[in-house]
């Protein structure tokens, strides 16, 4: 009879690799969930500095010169 289940033959060799395939593909889901999760915070965060910018232009703390050089700096 042959033994066609994870005895000692392929599967001994292949399980292994397969569950750090599995592994692999776990913490690269998590990477880039963290990565999306932060782009959008930081875009958030961007968006909040450009609206207190524009609070401290219509107040007249800041000239138009520095503003426009500001809120170009923030949006590269």
């Amino acid at each position: 009879m042959m033994d066609w289940g994870y005895g000692y033959g392929i599967g001994m060799m292949f399980g292994p690799v397969l569950w750090l395939v599995v592994l692999g593909l776990v913490v690269a889901g998590v990477i880039w969930l963290v990565r999306r999760l932060d782009g959008e915070t930081s875009h958030k965060q961007a968006s909040s500095a450009v609206a207190e910018l524009d609070m401290r232009l219509a107040r007249g703390e800041i000239e138009i010169d520095e503003y426009t050089s500001r809120k170009k700096a923030l949006s590269s």
